[in-house]
């Protein structure tokens, strides 16, 4: 693989190119996948309508020479754009995972086991992203989350007070884990969203291959009326196939909405989203560092802080467990 200059593209080159997202289809699978790397989230969950891409500001910095150095993500700054995205997000995650794999992507730095809110965590005066901010003194560390755009403006543009890292932590697992809910009332829940599944997912597919057998009809029918069209002289008849041809159109509009909320459908039975509800019934004390943050996320849409105290915004998928304070 050469470059426009037929020159060969060395390895760094390679990763930077496989590691932007910004020509990524925006959905809620990437907006999850930022999340839990530890990205500040600039656009709401709500604005990865899965069409759009994302733009990423302080994805590098500049090193010696012209050289670039990649930012771990935890640093990057995630927006959704007004262009078209074009790569799925589920093909562009699996290639990070692969970089990650061969020792090829960066590891993290700065956060290790800590911050695990970040990325859902915002100022609740200026509605900004809160970023970790370590400090070691001696033999301790500690850490805290400042608001980005008073670090940023040092100051000037928002005066939130900091947060103590290690509390919030702390506080949002407890409000997780102290929902008021029973082990039997746990089971009940899984139990009953996991009959769901199995009663939609046969049906769903049942219904997306009929769907997607009237589409591949009706474009069919779309070819062969212009076909016609274009060996047509007769204006008349010209007419005639131009109103065929917009009736078949609306109709794979039609059934393209029609795919599209099946898809959507499906994700919401998606057995995966069980797992916070397992987790749960661990308990905090004994999951990984990893598993906590995967908690998090499955369960909370976004946390504010006021100065005083924090606010917790579940996900809809786990609002039966009411919201927290």
């Amino acid at each position: 693989m050469v470059t426009r200059s037929g020159k060969a593209f060395d390895s760094s080159s390679l990763r930077f190119i496989l590691s932007n997202p910004v020509y990524v289809k925006g959905d809620e699978r990437l907006y999850h996948y930022f999340t839990q790397k530890g990205a500040d989230m600039a656009s709401p969950l709500e604005e990865f309508d899965g069409d759009h891409g994302p733009m990423v500001y302080n994805r590098h910095q500049e090193g010696k020479g012209d050289r670039f150095r990649r930012n771990d993500i935890s640093q990057w700054i995630v927006a959704m754009g007004s262009h078209r995205g074009i790569i799925p997000s589920e093909d562009w995650i699996a290639v990070q995972r692969g970089l990650e794999e061969r020792g090829q992507s960066p590891p993290r730095r700065g956060t290790g086991e800590q911050g695990l809110i970040t990325g859902l965590l915002r100022c609740g005066n200026c509605g900004s992203g809160m970023r970790i901010s370590v400090h070691r003194r001696g033999p301790k560390t500690y850490y805290y989350y400042r608001c980005a755009l008073k670090e940023s403006s040092k100051g000037r543009g928002c005066n939130m007070v900091n947060l103590n890292g290690r509390l919030a932590d702390q506080r949002v697992l407890e409000a997780i884990m102290g929902t008021p809910l029973d082990r039997d009332v746990l089971l009940e829940e899984i139990q009953r969203q996991y009959q769901q599944f199995l009663l939609y997912y046969p049906r769903a597919m049942d219904k997306g291959k009929e769907l997607e057998s009237q589409r591949r009809k009706c474009q069919e029918g779309l070819d062969n009326l212009a076909s016609q069209l274009a060996q047509s002289k007769d204006s008349e008849v010209g007419q005639y196939l131009l109103e065929r041809m917009g009736e078949l159109i609306k109709k794979i509009q039609d059934l393209d909405q029609d795919l599209k909320g099946l898809e959507e459908k499906e994700e919401e039975f998606d057995p995966s989203t069980l797992q916070p509800l397992f987790d749960l019934l661990k308990g905090s004390a004994s999951l990984t560092y990893q598993e906590r943050k995967e908690l998090i996320v499955g369960c909370i849409r976004e946390i504010l802080w006021d100065g005083k105290s924090l606010s917790i915004r579940p996900l809809e998928s786990f609002l039966p467990f009411g919201g927290y304070r």
